[in-house]
């Protein structure tokens, strides 16, 4: 059945009060935090580290052949094909649509697509739009802002990045790890304010005995106050101060030591627990160790695929291949991910591997050039050979050979 026709299904509304878990306001403005920073998800996408790692993980995502197989055979002349490889809709291209369903479940928790089955598109639903979701008869209905009538759970992509609670919505990793994040927004608003708004010549101004209390009159202070800060602050920092009469600097120790109170090992802190929160190595947010080699670097680039990938895809492909093939495809057709090309390593290791894959009849000479990116021979690209040296232990008379050297 298709969007159409489940929408305009007799659905009352007196119907429609079973179980509803509405998408919370306060969810979208952000948490409060200990760091006295509001942690909401447009702000904390807006932190470089993670902007990296969301950046990262749906352009890889995004980037990853996705290909129709019944059985070990592909089926590239199945509509779901095109849909995913060539257009998921009018207005996106396949890299567009696939990394806006992952930034979606990872700033969001949530990842939402229509399945208009009429015209033959996925259309992504930004989470915040999706208000309302209900259970009735054994289905789930999806409320979207701006549709008056609900989309049924057979037309709804809906991937959930964690779910934690008894509730129909995915939890963002923004909400969930809220304190990090208003950890780093406290420490990016720090930044901008000492370096934009600073005097760097971190005065404390004394009033030198016998001069009388120049001070205590509160225009005079504010005046002093204000004169300072527009001479000295911003873009006229690090200029020589030139004192009133009766006012003499401090000599204590009141500038800012940005290493000595941490603060630079805080950020690196901070860069680090972004990368647990998204299951990233150190070395995929471009922090710098010592001792990396080029092993070791291959090593983590296994781990983000194995560890970090191949999971975040999972709930992806799980879902698509439960709803966008029809009820008689389901369970003979899937749709594949191929992250063989991601492991490939350097050209030397590349060959080493086809050599031995060929010549023990495990890829054909068409899936040895399928690896390599490259496009395919034919039908005779499909044979497979094995190495003729090969045969079973019963057909030698290596047994027959040793008893006569015995004897």
């Amino acid at each position: 059945m298709g969007v159409l026709s489940r929408i305009l299904s007799d659905f009352t509304l007196s119907e429609r009060a079973v179980t509803i878990s509405p998408n919370s306001f306060l969810t979208n403005l952000g948490f409060p935090t200990a760091a006295g920073r509001v942690a909401s998800k447009k702000e904390s996408s807006g932190l470089p580290a993670v902007y990296h790692a969301i950046d990262l993980i749906s352009s890889d995502y995004a980037s990853i052949p996705q290909l129709v197989y019944e059985g070990n055979k592909k089926r590239d002349d199945h509509n779901i094909t095109y849909l995913i490889n060539f257009q998921p809709n009018r207005y996106q291209t396949p890299f567009e649509f696939k990394r806006m369903r992952a930034v979606h479940r990872l700033v969001f928790g949530n990842s939402f697509t229509i399945i208009n089955r009429d015209t033959n598109e996925l259309i992504p639903v930004h989470p915040e739009k999706v208000t309302q979701i209900w259970e009735h008869n054994g289905g789930l209905w999806y409320q979207i802002h701006g549709v008056d009538q609900p989309i049924h759970m057979d037309d709804m992509l809906h991937v959930k990045d964690m779910n934690t609670d008894d509730d129909w919505f995915g939890k963002s990793r923004i909400d969930i790890c809220r304190e990090a994040f208003g950890a780093g927004l406290a420490m990016r608003d720090f930044t901008s304010s000492y370096f934009g708004n600073g005097a760097h010549i971190s005065l404390v101004l004394e009033t030198e005995l016998g001069s009388g209390d120049l001070t205590s009159d509160p225009k005079q202070r504010e005046s002093l106050e204000r004169s300072l800060r527009d001479k000295y602050t911003g873009q006229n920092s690090h200029k020589s101060i030139v004192l009133p009469p009766g006012l003499k600097l401090s000599t204590g120790p009141t500038r800012f030591n940005p290493e000595q109170s941490q603060f630079i090992q805080s950020r690196i802190h901070f860069v680090e627990e972004v990368a647990q929160i998204f299951n990233l190595p150190l070395s995929k947010m471009r922090i710098k160790t010592d001792g990396n080699s080029y092993n070791s670097q291959e090593q983590a680039n296994i781990e983000y695929i194995t560890d970090c990938l191949v999971p975040f895809s999972q709930g992806f492909k799980e879902e698509d291949n439960r709803k966008l093939f029809m009820p008689n495809e389901i369970g003979r057709l899937r749709i594949r991910n191929l992250f063989e090309n991601r492991l490939k390593g350097d050209m030397k290791t590349q060959g080493e591997f086809i050599d031995k894959m060929v010549k023990n009849g495990v890829y054909s000479v068409n899936n040895a050039l399928e690896f390599l990116g490259m496009d395919v021979i034919g039908e005779e690209g499909d044979l497979r050979y094995i190495n003729g040296a090969q045969m079973k232990l019963g057909q030698t008379n290596v047994n027959e050979t040793n008893e006569n050297n015995q004897e």
